[in-house]
């Protein structure tokens, strides 16, 4: 699969599904391995939602006939995780636009949606 570069640096997605982060500029790579995976369809295209804790990452299959490749086409900060305890979380769905995000805050099961 042929990388993406974003902001300063090159995104290549594994086989294992984590993704590998090089920025040439400082020669410096990074490792990220997605806490949770989501397929659905997004701007009429296959997508794949990859999350971590801090990250969530939107990928695109560009050609499903020919030469397909994954592109990164959004990288939302996960706020959701990030706003207090939260004991568990999924990403839920995904449609293009909107992103649907639903955490479990303590034990007494308190669940929170944020889209």
């Amino acid at each position: 699969m042929k990388p993406v570069y974003l902001d300063g640096t090159l995104h290549r997605l594994r086989n294992d599904g984590s993704i590998i982060a090089f920025n040439p500029r400082i020669e410096q790579a990074r490792h990220i391995i997605p806490s949770k995976l989501l397929f659905g369809v997004g701007d009429n295209r296959l997508t794949l939602i990859s999350a971590t804790m801090e990250m969530i990452y939107a990928l695109n299959l560009e050609s499903i006939h020919t030469n397909s490749k994954w592109t990164l086409t959004r990288l939302i900060r996960n706020k959701a995780v990030n706003e207090g305890i939260t004991l568990s979380w999924d990403v839920d769905a995904y449609d293009g636009k909107c992103l649907v995000v639903r955490t479990m805050t303590n034990l007494t099961d308190n669940r929170v949606v944020y889209g």
